[in-house]
């Protein structure tokens, strides 16, 4: 297949990662026979993180340094002024994610009738999704599914999985639209995707949790109140 996709990975403080998630993302996008290309948005400077990217020696990677930490939603939104492929994908640059999702992504996009399907987003619960993910966090994330839908009125399986892939012009339609910068960025695109009358189906993922969670009952709270803050602001802009 010759589909052409920008693969934009917000990266922070992800040195002793980087090279070996990239590496593994040229692989499989290789053996697919995607036209791609890497666009690693460092979100504030990272000299260790530059030097490991440098040595793929890769013309497909493009590395662009934020002057200061600002949030994924920023990095995106710095990543997205560089494409112009025929789809964008986001990519967690953690370790956790088989990249085969951004591959799978992109088949369903380019073979889908339904012209109002502009996304397709990675879900821990799909039934062919290959989970090892602790069981707190499993419930957490359920919990918060719900807590989207309710505030929202967004039916999606999940949000917060580290791989999503829009076509372009879609993508360009919605993303001047946000303003979060940190974790509910992909919680506001969606819900403006949704809001705009487009379709985002889920794909199964891989997903091998490689990290602890700092993630404690303050900040699940502080989480919370702040989803449904932006639920409220996003209402009444409504």
């Amino acid at each position: 297949m010759q589909a052409a996709v920008d693969v934009i990975v917000p990266c922070y403080l992800k040195a002793s990662q980087i090279k070996e998630t990239l590496c593994r993302v040229i692989e499989i996008l290789d053996e697919a026979e995607l036209v791609f290309r890497l666009i690693v948005v460092m979100d504030g400077p990272d000299a260790d993180c530059v030097r490991n990217i440098d040595k793929i020696q890769d013309n497909r990677i493009q590395t662009i340094v934020l002057p200061f930490n600002q949030g994924k939603g920023s990095a995106i939104r710095a990543g997205f002024k560089e494409c112009d492929a025929d789809f964008v994908a986001f990519f967690d640059a953690d370790l956790d994610l088989h990249p085969d999702a951004i591959v799978d992504a992109v088949v369903m996009l380019s073979n889908l009738d339904n012209s109002a399907v502009v996304g397709v987003y990675g879900s821990k619960f799909h039934n062919d999704s290959e989970v090892v993910y602790p069981l707190t966090r499993r419930l957490a994330s359920r919990i918060y599914r719900q807590l989207i839908k309710f505030v929202f009125g967004l039916n999606v399986d999940d949000t917060q999985t580290g791989i999503k892939v829009f076509k372009l012009a879609a993508l360009g339609n919605t993303i001047i639209h946000t303003t979060e910068d940190r974790f509910l960025f992909d919680v506001e695109l969606m819900a403006i995707c949704n809001s705009f009358g487009y379709k985002m189906v889920p794909t199964p993922v891989i997903l091998d949790y490689q990290y602890s969670s700092s993630i404690n009952l303050l900040s699940a709270l502080r989480m919370i109140a702040d989803t449904v803050k932006l639920g409220w602001r996003f209402r009444r802009a409504k």
